[in-house]
């Protein structure tokens, strides 16, 4: 009864901002104009054809304003660009693009399982956009909580087969989330696919994991071996039509993967099943979004590779409590409307006085402000059958989202939970 009313007094916030808050311009989607051909400005470090790669529809065509600006937000969702720009005349598409830095090499600090207490220190290097083709790479070597050694690079548009590949290692050692102690692991894994149609992807991961622990007892529940070697398998088929990736406020985003694990020399062998089904909804200047997550597995779990509520996914109002089982069902609902519209900044005189690479640093710097209402819910079990919305967890609340430059994001929670116990949230991420 409590959840039912959290939720209508949701919705009938929302309605009400939705009726009071100014609507948008009108939908252009029956607005067509003749595209004859299409100039494209801007381009220092990244080649033509991974702008031409990104286009939903030919040239020359009669095209839909709408598709223009489709492709205008695909080509920001690249993060590679800092600004895209589009203009018409005379039957010319013109496009004026500001490239973001290539890459960046900065001294680290993160936050592992979104907790400030588990902070880990470093030296990263990544590079968005190696070769101009779109490929991105990252070294990195961190001290802290988790220390260790990282490589990861892909390339997501692999010749005109639209094949997806990547490498990624890892060296180091890992704080277990049940124990107090570290585990060694040790692992390589390779990435394959293919882009079914533009925003649908298909990848296999395969990938061979070294583990160890300080203590036998704790390996496998009491089992005699503390090191062991495990050969990861997975599917997974995603679906990302977003308008914007990093604070999305229309479109929807679905990924469903099956990985199977097995340990030697143990012969222990289990499976997880996950699903993220996301859908936004515009209203006028606002969005209502939904989100649902699943998280299911089979057989016994070692205890580095469980299910968990209270790390990478947290229900705000239980934000800083933590939960294990072997079935995770998550809901999530959230209304966003503007406080401050986002905008772009530029500083021409602090620009022309810069050193060329952090002349970009001066120049259309995006700033914008979102308030939202949200609602969460959540349970855990040791077995899908065992889910029960009765014994489920809640928490409601307020947030304030900074959108700052380079697609990154501030956001401030004040939650509540069913039980009445308040929390206070800063996460440099959107939720959802």
């Amino acid at each position: 009864m409590k959840l039912m009313k959290t939720v209508t007094l949701f919705l009938a916030l929302g309605i009400w901002f939705s009726l009071t808050i100014p609507g948008s311009p009108k939908d252009n989607a029956d607005h067509f104009v003749y595209v004859k051909s299409m100039n494209i400005s801007g381009l220092e470090h990244t080649r033509r054809s991974v702008v031409l790669r990104e286009l939903t529809f030919n040239i020359p065509s009669r095209v839909a304003e709408q598709k223009i600006d489709e492709f205008k937000t695909r080509l920001t969702n690249l993060i590679i660009f800092k600004r895209v720009q589009t203009s018409y005349a005379d039957s010319v598409l013109t496009l004026q693009i500001e490239e973001a830095p290539r890459y960046s090499i900065y001294p680290e600090l993160s936050f592992i399982d979104r907790s400030w207490s588990k902070i880990n220190y470093g030296f990263d290097f990544t590079h968005f956009n190696l070769y101009g083709d779109k490929i991105y790479l990252s070294l990195s070597a961190q001290m802290g909580y988790n220390p260790g050694f990282s490589f990861n690079i892909v390339d997501d548009w692999f010749t005109s087969k639209k094949i997806i590949l990547g490498i990624s290692a890892y060296s180091g050692k890992i704080q277990n989330k049940m124990y107090p102690f570290k585990e060694t692991h040790h692992n390589v894994s390779i990435l394959t696919g293919k882009r079914i149609r533009r925003d649908i992807y298909i990848t296999v991961n395969n990938g061979i994991h070294f583990f160890s622990f300080p203590d036998k007892e704790l390996a496998f529940f009491n089992k005699t071996d503390y090191f062991g070697k495990l050969y990861q398998a997975g599917i997974s088929l995603l679906y990302d039509k977003r308008n914007y990736k990093f604070f999305p406020t229309r479109g929807a985003y679905l990924s469903a993967s099956i990985s199977t694990e097995s340990i030697q020399p143990l012969e222990m062998q289990y499976k997880h099943y996950m699903t993220d089904i996301r859908a936004y909804f515009p209203f006028a200047k606002t969005s209502l979004g939904f989100r649902q997550y699943t998280h299911f597995s089979s057989q016994s779990l070692p205890i580095y590779d469980g299910v968990y509520l209270g790390f990478s996914e947290r229900l705000r109002g239980y934000f800083f409590k933590s939960y294990y089982g072997k079935a995770l069902l998550l809901h999530h609902m959230e209304y966003r409307f503007p406080l401050f519209m986002p905008r772009y900044y530029s500083y021409p005189s602090l620009e022309e006085t810069a050193p060329d690479y952090f002349k970009s640093y001066f120049s259309n710097l995006y700033f914008g402000i979102y308030g939202s209402l949200f609602i969460e819910n959540g349970m855990i079990e040791n077995n899908y059958q065992s889910l029960n919305f009765r014994q489920s967890l809640t928490g409601y609340g307020f947030s304030l989202y900074f959108l700052l430059p380079f697609h990154n994001i501030l956001r401030a929670d004040l939650a509540v939970n069913d039980g009445g116990q308040w929390e206070y949230i800063i996460e440099g991420r959107v939720s959802f």
